[in-house]
C-alpha cells in the first residue's frame, strides 16, 4: 500500500469519525431541544437556576443556530434560547429580537421551590414577551415581585450598553404594547427623549394613562388640556391615585394647581394628591395643605391624614413649610424622636422641646425605654445642638 493510498484512507476515517461525532451531537441536541419542548412549565432549582443540562447544552450552539431557536414554535424553546444568548454571549443582536418578539403573548409557566412557603413549590405564569424584555433590559429596574426569583443579569447590564437601553426604551414607548416594563417607563421619572409624538398619539388616540403620566413629564404648557381632559383615563387602573397624582408631581403648571385646589374636597385624605401639592413649595400649597388638614380635622381618622401631610413636607422640603410642619409635630399625642434636621436650624427650642416631649410619652408608655430614648436623645443633641446638652443632663437627673 503506498503513501497517497494511506493518506486517503487515514482522512476518509478521520471523516467517517466527524461525520458519525456530528450526527451524534446533532442528535444529541435535536434530543434536547425535544425535551424543553415536551416540559409542562419552566423549572427553576432551589437556587434558582435553570437546568443545567439544558443550559451547557445550548451555550454549545452558535449565535446564529440560538437566534434561530428564539422563533422556535415551542415558547419553552424560545424562552432557553433568549436566556442562553443574554446570559452567555456578549455581542447578540438584541434590538432585532425586541422587535420581532415584542407581541408575543403567549404565557409561559414557572415553577419553583421556596421553602419560606406552606407549599413549597409554587409557580406564576407570564407572557414571553415581557420575559424575553426582562433578559434584554431598559434602563428602568423591574418591580420586584415573583417575576425577579431567576438568577439572571439583564444583557445590557451585564454588556453595560446604555446605547442599547436607550433603544429598548424607545421602541417600548413608540410601539403599541402592554408590557409591564413600558408601564414603567411610562410612568418613571426619566423621560425617554424621541418619543413625545408617540406619547402624545397614545394620549389623544388610544386614552392610555400611562402615556397621560409620561406626556406631563415633558412639561409642555400646550399639553395642559390633554392632561385635564383625560385624568378619568385612570379609572379603570389598579391603584389608579398612585398614578393619577403623579402628574401633578410631575408638571408644576398654575392651570393643574387649581385642578387640585378645586378637587381638594374630593382628594384630600389621598396621600400623593397631598404629595402633589407640597411639590409647589409655595404661599398658596402651604394654604392648600392647611385646608386639608382642617378638613380632616372634622373625620374619625385625622391622625392618618396628618402623618400624610407631615411626610408630605418633609419630602419637599421648603422653609415655607416649617412652622406649619412644627405645628403637626408639637400637636402628636404619640411623637416620635426623628423630624426633619432642618428644623434644628429654623428653631433650635422648639426642636428641643419635641425631643423632651418624645422621652416624657415613651417614659410613661413603658420605662425600661427610657435609656435607650435618653440615648438616642444625646446622639441627637451632639450632632444638632451640643450647647443644649448641659440643660438635658440636668432635666433628667432631677
Amino acid at each position: 500500500m503506498n503513501k497517497i493510498t494511506i493518506i486517503i484512507a487515514l482522512l476518509s476515517l478521520i471523516n467517517s469519525t466527524l461525520a458519525r461525532n456530528m450526527f451524534i451531537n446533532n442528535l444529541k441536541d435535536t434530543n434536547i431541544i425535544e425535551q424543553i419542548s415536551k416540559e409542562t412549565h419552566i423549572e427553576f432549582d432551589p437556587y434558582y437556576k435553570l437546568k443545567k443540562e439544558y443550559i451547557e447544552t445550548l451555550k454549545s450552539f452558535n449565535l446564529e443556530y440560538l437566534f434561530n431557536l428564539t422563533s422556535h414554535p415551542n415558547p419553552n424553546v424560545r424562552y432557553y434560547s433568549i436566556f442562553v444568548l443574554t446570559q452567555y454571549f456578549d455581542s447578540i443582536p438584541y434590538l432585532e429580537i425586541a422587535k420581532k418578539h415584542i407581541n408575543d403573548t403567549i404565557k409561559l409557566t414557572f415553577k419553583y421551590l421556596d421553602y419560606n412557603m406552606s407549599s413549597p413549590y409554587q409557580t406564576y405564569t407570564n407572557i414571553l414577551s415581557e420575559e424575553f424584555i426582562r433578559l434584554i433590559g431598559t434602563s428602568e429596574l423591574c418591580t420586584i415581585d415573583l417575576r425577579n426569583i431567576q438568577s439572571f443579569i439583564p444583557y445590557l447590564v451585564r454588556t453595560k450598553n446604555e446605547k442599547g437601553k436607550r433603544e429598548i426604551d424607545s421602541l417600548l414607548i413608540c410601539s403599541l404594547n402592554n408590557l409591564e416594563q413600558t408601564k414603567q417607563l411610562l410612568t418613571g421619572r426619566v423621560v425617554i427623549p424621541g418619543c413625545y409624538k408617540q406619547v402624545r398619539k397614545k394620549v389623544k388616540k388610544y386614552h392610555d394613562p400611562y402615556a397621560l403620566i409620561a406626556l406631563s413629564k415633558y412639561k409642555r404648557s400646550s399639553d395642559i388640556h390633554l392632561l385635564l381632559k383625560y385624568l378619568n383615563s385612570f379609572d379603570d387602573v389598579k391603584d389608579k391615585y398612585s398614578f393619577k397624582f403623579l402628574i401633578f408631581i410631575y408638571f408644576q403648571h398654575s392651570r393643574l394647581f387649581k385642578w387640585l385646589n378645586d378637587n381638594m374636597n374630593t382628594y384630600y385624605r389621598n396621600s400623593r394628591y397631598q404629595q402633589a401639592i407640597a411639590q409647589y413649595r409655595s404661599n398658596e400649597s402651604l394654604e392648600l395643605l392647611k385646608q386639608v388638614i382642617q378638613k380632616a380635622r372634622k373625620i374619625e381618622y385625622y391622625h392618618n391624614v396628618r402623618e400624610s401631610v407631615i411626610q408630605a413636607m418633609k419630602i419637599y422640603k421648603s422653609n415655607i413649610y416649617n412652622d406649619f410642619l412644627f405645628e403637626l409635630l408639637e400637636e402628636r399625642n404619640d411623637p416620635f424622636v426623628h423630624f426633619p434636621n432642618e428644623l434644628w436650624e429654623v428653631d433650635k427650642e422648639r426642636a428641643y422641646r419635641l425631643l423632651i416631649k418624645n422621652l416624657e410619652y415613651k417614659s410613661n408608655c413603658n420605662k425600661d425605654w427610657k435609656p435607650s430614648v435618653t440615648k438616642r436623645i444625646r446622639e441627637e443633641l451632639t450632632k444638632n445642638a451640643p450647647e443644649l446638652l448641659e440643660r438635658f443632663e440636668k432635666g433628667i437627673n432631677k
